[in-house]
Parts: C-alpha cells; sequence; structure tokens
C-alpha cells in the first residue's frame, strides 16, 4: 500500500508542476502582450504573485485532491482487511475510536 501511495503522489506532483509551468508560461505571455493601459491596472507585483504564489497552490492542490479521494478507498481497504481478521471485533474498535 506504501508503494502505492508514493506512486500515486509522484504522479500528482508531476501533474502539479506540469500545470503550474503551463500557468506561468501562459501569465508571463499575457503579461507580454498587454496593452499599456492594461499594464496600469496590474502592478509588476501582482503578475508575479500569480506567477509564483498562486500557481503553486494550485500545483499543490493537484496533490492534496487526489489524497483525499484515496484516503476514503485506503481506510474502506483497511476496515475491509480488518474486518476479515477480527470479524465482529472490528466495530468494537471502530466505536472507541469514533
Amino acid at each position: 500500500v506504501a508503494f502505492i501511495n508514493a506512486h500515486q503522489s509522484d504522479i500528482m506532483a508531476r501533474v502539479g508542476m506540469r500545470a503550474r509551468s503551463v500557468l506561468v508560461s501562459q501569465i508571463y505571455q499575457k503579461a507580454a502582450t498587454v496593452s499599456n493601459k492594461a499594464r496600469l491596472k496590474r502592478t509588476v507585483g501582482e503578475v508575479t504573485n500569480l506567477m509564483s504564489i498562486d500557481t503553486q497552490r494550485l500545483s499543490d492542490a493537484a496533490l492534496y485532491i487526489h489524497m483525499a479521494w484515496s484516503a476514503v478507498i485506503q481506510i474502506i481497504v483497511c476496515l475491509a482487511f480488518l474486518f476479515y481478521y477480527l470479524q465482529l471485533a472490528v466495530f468494537a474498535g471502530i466505536g472507541v475510536m469514533i
């Protein structure tokens, strides 16, 4: 299970990095082609913020969203194994945890 979890985390980190690089590239291209009138609305700091912090948050979100749904599957599989080995005693353990 640990190997599968590490593998899926690696894949999602790569997806996040690719998404971040595409977004940074698109923001940079847009910032380079914006008219002078539009440049007055956004400062250099705001564009830099979009290129660094906001895109990093999106990159991190790819990993954490994936962990959210996979955690549910991991809990169900673990409870199924526990039920297989311990039968009804599993429900007593779940009751204590809750």
